[in-house]
Formats: structure tokens, C-alpha cells, sequence
């Protein structure tokens, strides 16, 4: 276990300090994305509330603010976790670099986890700004503040899985880079992380609705906006929610979801990596 630490630090500070060689573009990357995508959204939802003066089911007009940082959050976290491996295998690809890490006798663990380790680390720092602004907007209680970013923590590793998996194919053959691409923006898309699911038509709504990244955002957003009942709401009066709801049962679909997709991505990253190998360099 020791040295599965060793190794799995060792690789997080290998590419936090291949990232550093260009700090100031690395730096603003983190900051400014979360705002490009906060205020089109910001003033889309203020001038819709305004105008219709009406609200909706999951979020209203006092506290839009904070449930458009919640997704935002949330889609920082795990869209960086499903490219990183996909830019960082396809860069050490070209600089030839690649087959020293994958034939190095390193736990294949380590490099799933090391990379996650770094991705916690650089969207911590914007995520807690931005989970300041939104408290600003919408306070919660400051322990479900750090409850939240436990729960991104873990859901980064089954975003990692499918990250992995998508980094191994685009080594073995980049015709698939864009399909890729195309599926995971769907993926994250559909977790509504921007718009409310009851805009969406029922049948999209219902896909939706199964989307283990919407559960794991509206578990984020129940923690954050009830924030002295959603235990009791997710763990005891589950039977009572409606279909915009989560419960105790979507509780252990995410769970093993995370699990599952960390398993069969390094299963599936050995045997495309052994079955394939590199090509187009």
C-alpha cells in the first residue's frame, strides 16, 4: 500500500509540474472556464425568471444562482476528469514518452488515481470561489459545504474510469477521438447540470432520469439547497419522492456505477492496450 501511494503521488506531481510550465495559461484555463459558462447562464435564468415570473420545480428564482454553481461545479470536475487522459496519453503519444509509463512496472491504479488526485487538487481551488459565491446567494450549512466535495471526490474516480478507457482508445486509434468527445458531451449534458430536466421532453427526461451523473448532481444540489432534511428525504422518506427526486435506491445505483466504471476501465484499458497497442505516430 505504501508504495501504491508512492507511485500514485509520484505521477499527480509529475503532471501538476508538466502543467506548471506554463503556469500563467494553466492557471487562468482553471479560473476563467467556470466563468465562461456561468454568466450566459446567469443572466439566461434571471432574465427568464424575471419575465415569466414563474418558477420551476428544481430551481426558482432565489436560488438559480447557486444551482447554476452547483452544475457548473460539477461539470468542471467531471469533464476534466473525461479528457485528461485522452490529452495527456495522445501528448506523451507524440513526445514518445508513452510506452516508458505503461511498460514501467507501476500499478495501473496509480495512474488512474494520480491523475484524479490532480484533478481534485486544481478544481478544489476554483470550486471552493465559486461554492463561496453561491453561499453568498443560497447559504447552506458550512459542513455540507466539505460533505459536497467529498462526494465530487468519489464521483471523480468513476468519471476517471470512463476517462481512462477514453484516453486508451484515442492511443490506439484517434479516428475515435471525436466520437468520444461527441458521447461524453452527451453524457454530461444529460446530467442536467444546465438545464432543469422538467424542460426537457418527457422521453429525454426519462433517459435523464437513469443518467448516474444526474443522481450524482441532484444529490449535490439536495445536499447543498435542504440542507437539514435531504439525509432524511434520500435515506428515510425515499417511497415519498417524486420523479424529480433521489432516493436511497439511486443512492447505490451511483455507487456501484463509480465502482463498475473504474473496474472495467482498467480492465478494458489492459486488454485494448495489450490487444492494439499505439498507433498513429
Amino acid at each position: 500500500m505504501k508504495h501504491f501511494i508512492k507511485q500514485t503521488l509520484a505521477i499527480c506531481i509529475k503532471e501538476i509540474k508538466i502543467e506548471m510550465r506554463f503556469g500563467w495559461k494553466y492557471i487562468m484555463t482553471i479560473a476563467i472556464s467556470p466563468m465562461i459558462s456561468f454568466f450566459p447562464l446567469f443572466f439566461l435564468y434571471g432574465g427568464f425568471f424575471f419575465y415569466f415570473n414563474k418558477d420551476l420545480i428544481t430551481v426558482n428564482r432565489y436560488n438559480y444562482g447557486a444551482w447554476i454553481l452547483m452544475g457548473i461545479i460539477f461539470f468542471q470536475f467531471c469533464n476534466r476528469m473525461l479528457i485528461r487522459y485522452e490529452n495527456v496519453f495522445v501528448r506523451e503519444k507524440y513526445w514518445h514518452t508513452i510506452e516508458f509509463t505503461l511498460l514501467a512496472p507501476i500499478n495501473r491504479y496509480s495512474v488512474l488515481f494520480g491523475f484524479v488526485i490532480q484533478n481534485i487538487l486544481e478544481q478544489t481551488a476554483i470550486s471552493i470561489i465559486l461554492a463561496i459565491v453561491a453561499f453568498l446567494y443560497s447559504p447552506t450549512l458550512i459542513p455540507n459545504i466539505f460533505l459536497i466535495f467529498i462526494v465530487l471526490a468519489f464521483f471523480s474516480s468513476g468519471v476517471a474510469g470512463l476517462g481512462i478507457l477514453r484516453g486508451v482508445i484515442a492511443l490506439s486509434n484517434e479516428n475515435f477521438m471525436s466520437l468520444f468527445g461527441l458521447l461524453s458531451f452527451v453524457f454530461l449534458f444529460l446530467s442536467s447540470y444546465s438545464i432543469p430536466i422538467e424542460l426537457f421532453p418527457l422521453p429525454i427526461a426519462m433517459v435523464i432520469r437513469i443518467n448516474p451523473l444526474y443522481m450524482e448532481l441532484a444529490l449535490i444540489r439536495n445536499i447543498w439547497f435542504y440542507p437539514l432534511t435531504w439525509f432524511s428525504d434520500i435515506f428515510v422518506n425515499s417511497l415519498t419522492l417524486n420523479f424529480f427526486g433521489i432516493n436511497f435506491f439511486d443512492i447505490i445505483y451511483i455507487v456501484c456505477f463509480n465502482l463498475i466504471a473504474i473496474v472495467l476501465g482498467m480492465y478494458f484499458f489492459d486488454r485494448i492496450w495489450e490487444r492494439f497497442g499505439i498507433h498513429g505516430f
